[in-house]
């Protein structure tokens, strides 16, 4: 009998017969938001159900009772000081103190675009962010492509026994809201679960490609949508800067940002992780343009137009130091430098035997597809070597690849002499 009044107390009415009225019909008790005993309904109908559909031993009484205190402070906290920040209602910006992007009262969130590594940063921020308001979050992920949307949502509503919050999230998310034929579109039940979300839980979708609809604008109430596309090289450069001192503790010099980026390009993974390899290596926690020219290798996309950059300089010291350069401070395998002059010696036989018919140079660029920092010197280096040359220049490239690919010869010193001779042909040494 005193448990039963124990949890008359708790809940703020007469308990009736258990057998006719199931506890987790019961309404919330003053002062504890309805939101918040969401996700202890299906925790106490387990218990319940485990009990025989009926509470016949004072043991199960005690259970539930105990269940119900725990659950109830838990969502006085929430209400307090929790994720829901603002009394429980739901609602909120979703924008943490420090600006745009996820907080304490961030319910859902969608990150979408190309780059994982933002991905996956705006999800580290949230939970963070839940940290630094003493909320304990737990990360439960999902794959989309074979998630049910009940699934996920049900994990949504449960009230976790152990944290105050939990955060779900939901990898290609695009997936995982394709119609699957009958009954109710996954869109449909997800939009109906953003007009009123959970307050002990944030639902994070996650995916490349995404379509936007009703869901951006429901999300949007109650949190954030965001973009993760690869930044320019400047926004690349001052995110570096940044990261270095808060993740790092190091400083990151500005020209020595800019030198990251040129070498690695604005992928915020790979900028990461040179960081943390240069943190460990500066003197004074200060990191400099030449510690990173020293220790960063290039990327192959930028190491793949140096080279053909050098090849067209007509400056056979330079290139041929910047080919050594490549193949022993980047690791850049000799197959991609020969592949390098296999493509600038046959753009410069087209553009040579092109422009000797008369074609207007804008005409060779766009059928070449010549762009970025070689249009120009291949433009004018195929006017300097002409036909003949142009045709030597193949051969040359072409010899170069078959004897490394049978195995005549030292396959790095067959690449450094190559290229001196595309340097020779293309406008002399010098």
């Amino acid at each position: 009998m005193c448990e039963r009044q124990h949890r008359r107390g708790l809940l703020g009415e007469s308990t009736p017969d258990e057998t006719a009225c199931p506890p987790w019909r019961f309404p919330a008790a003053p002062g504890i938001p309805l939101a918040g005993m969401r996700g202890v309904s299906l925790l106490i109908y387990r218990v319940y159900s485990k009990a025989g559909g009926r509470y016949g031993r004072w043991e199960a009484e005690i259970g539930v009772d105990r269940l119900l205190y725990t659950c109830g402070a838990m969502a006085k906290r929430a209400t307090k000081r929790g994720p829901s920040g603002g009394g429980g209602s739901g609602g909120g910006s979703g924008k943490s103190s420090g600006g745009e992007g996820p907080g304490v009262q961030t319910r859902a969130m969608i990150l979408h675009g190309k780059d994982p590594f933002l991905r996956s940063l705006h999800t580290d921020k949230l939970r963070e962010a839940l940290s630094e308001a003493g909320v304990d979050a737990e990360v439960m992920r999902f794959d989309g492509a074979s998630a049910g949307v009940a699934d996920v949502l049900d994990e949504c509503r449960t009230l976790g026994l152990m944290q105050q919050h939990k955060i779900v999230v939901v990898d290609e998310a695009d997936e995982w809201l394709k119609d699957g034929g009958a009954g109710a579109r996954p869109r449909d039940v997800v939009e109906r679960y953003l007009e009123s979300p959970s307050e002990t839980a944030t639902l994070v979708l996650r995916a490349e490609t995404w379509h936007k609809g009703k869901i951006d604008t429901l999300v949007a109430k109650c949190g954030c949508v965001i973009k993760c596309e690869k930044p320019d090289d400047r926004t690349a450069a001052s995110w570096a800067v940044q990261r270095a001192q808060k993740r790092y503790g190091v400083v990151l010099e500005r020209d020595a940002a800019a030198a990251l980026v040129s070498l690695c390009g604005a992928e915020l993974g790979r900028l990461d992780t040179e960081i943390a390899k240069l943190s460990s290596a500066g003197e004074g926690g200060v990191v400099t343009a030449a510690l990173v020219r020293e220790m960063v290798g290039y990327s192959r996309e930028q190491a793949f137009w140096d080279v053909q950059e050098a090849l067209l300089s007509g400056d056979a010291e330079y290139a041929l130091r910047k080919v050594r350069e490549l193949m022993t401070v980047s690791r850049l395998p000799a197959t991609l430098v020969r592949y390098g002059m296999l493509d600038v010696a046959r753009k410069l036989h087209a553009a040579s035997r092109m422009l000797a018919e008369g074609a207007h140079p804008a005409a060779v660029s766009k059928e070449l597809k010549l762009w970025g920092v070689t249009k120009e010197p291949l433009l004018e280096g195929a006017r300097r070597c002409g036909v003949g040359k142009g045709a030597a220049a193949v051969r040359l490239a072409v010899e170069a690849d078959l004897a490394a690919k049978t195995g005549l010869g030292d396959e790095d010193r067959g690449a450094e002499v190559a290229a001196l001779g595309l340097v020779r042909l293309v406008g002399g040494g010098r």
